[in-house]
């Protein structure tokens, strides 16, 4: 059962502090099938007045170009004991390998969100793409700004 969360700051913290070591960013395709990624880049404040998470994504990267497509994106903050999980995450590409039947991770559906979050996370932050920004000369990644949408706390 998901609670709607009105004012996360404390969880604000918490997912700066996982995102420190990773956490886990879900992606959907067109049949509406999940991928996730690891993810230990990111940043979370206000721009043009809205709440939004930052992502950083190389364009080589399977999620990349399921995000471009979906216009969306999921942050779920695991707990410790998904950490096993998460690295796997980070080694695998989508392409090739179904992460959620690999790691046994259920996805759990966010209302009004098309890309779910991850079951057993701590913390799901449902995000729509706003703007983009390459991080070039710099770096290959494109920065995904991500209007969090709501906030999703397991209950």
């Amino acid at each position: 059962m998901l609670k709607e969360l009105a004012y996360p700051f404390s969880e604000a913290q918490l997912s700066i502090d996982r995102l420190k070591k990773g956490v886990l960013l879900v992606s959907i395709d067109a049949q509406d099938k999940p991928n996730v990624m690891t993810t230990s880049w990111g940043f979370m404040g206000f721009q043009w007045g809205k709440p939004v998470f930052i992502t950083p994504v190389q364009p080589v990267r399977y999620s990349h170009d399921l995000i471009v497509a979906s216009g969306e994106f999921v942050i779920s903050v695991q707990p410790p004991s998904m950490d096993e999980a998460m690295l796997f995450c980070g080694a695998k590409s989508g392409r090739n390998t179904d992460k959620f039947a690999a790691q046994n991770l259920q996805p759990v559906a966010l209302p009004g969100f098309r890309t779910p979050g991850i079951g057993g996370a701590l913390l799901h932050f449902a995000c729509k793409v706003v703007h983009t920004a390459c991080a070039q000369p710099l770096s290959p990644h494109t920065f995904f700004f991500g209007e969090i949408i709501k906030v999703y706390a397991e209950s």
